[in-house]
Order: C-alpha cells, then structure tokens, then sequence
C-alpha cells in the first residue's frame, strides 16, 4: 500500500542478534496499519536491521524485510 496510506506502526519482539564495535543487527515483527480504500489494512513483517551508532546516536545501514501476514481489521463505525 506504500507509505502515504500508512496510518500507524508498531515494532514488538525487537532483539539484538549481533554486535560488533559501533555495528549491530537487529530484528523485529513490525505491524502496518494502511487505510486502503477506506478499510484499514495490517501487515506483519519479520525485519532485519543493521544499524551503525554514529555521535548523533544509532543510525539504519541496511534493511530487509519479509512479509509474515496480512489481514482486514474489522470496523464497526
């Protein structure tokens, strides 16, 4: 759906696979919630972070991410 139509995400089960000097790997399950058309859309990916920490803090490197489920949230209005 992209993300002009996300309308909220959230990370959870995020864990520190690896870390090495300033570099570490990180996944998590992340939900999407997309309205498409007028129904809310979620997505669950299972994503894969490596991240480097810079003076300005923690910053993405790479990214790569899997599709786990999707599904239509029911809305009752």
């Amino acid at each position: 759906a992209g993300f002009a139509t996300t309308v909220a995400v959230e990370a959870g089960a995020v864990h520190e696979l690896a870390r090495s000097g300033e570099a570490a790997t990180v996944t998590a399950q992340v939900r999407a919630y997309d309205n498409v058309d007028g129904r809310i859309v979620v997505t669950l990916w299972d994503v894969e972070w490596a991240v480097v920490q810079t003076e300005a803090g923690w910053r993405l490197g790479s990214a790569a991410a899997g599709q786990l489920d999707q599904w239509e949230l029911p809305y009752y209005p």
